[in-house]
């Protein structure tokens, strides 16, 4: 039955030892998924994708609650990267007790 099962596509690693070149599944090229910090040259791709997921709302400027994550807890912002193309996000919160999850996006696309 695990035939059937979708072959695993991985990442290409940053790390010294894994090999970075590309290889092919199923006669496509491997893509490259990756998960950082917020950096501001992501500002723009990243309020549009906010707004693709509907997640913008009028009480809430996106661009002022970007602002107030990266004056408390700035390194609990994270953006995901296809081939170097944002396509999703996460902005996490913890106060010492509990932790939230806020702004969890994936472009629809997907």
């Amino acid at each position: 039955m695990t035939e059937f099962l979708p072959q695993v596509i991985r990442t290409v690693g940053k790390e010294k030892d894994v090999d970075d070149t590309k290889t092919v599944v199923f006669g496509l090229e491997q893509m490259s998924f990756e998960i950082v910090q917020y950096d501001s040259k992501y500002q723009r791709a990243l309020v549009d994708l906010w707004k693709k997921c509907d997640l913008v709302v009028p009480s809430n400027d996106p661009v002022e609650d970007i602002k107030k994550k990266l004056e408390f807890q700035p390194q609990l912002l994270f953006v995901a990267l296809l081939d170097g193309q944002l396509m999703g996000s996460v902005m996490a919160g913890y106060e010492g007790h509990r932790g939230w999850l806020n702004y969890l996006a994936v472009l629809p696309s997907f």
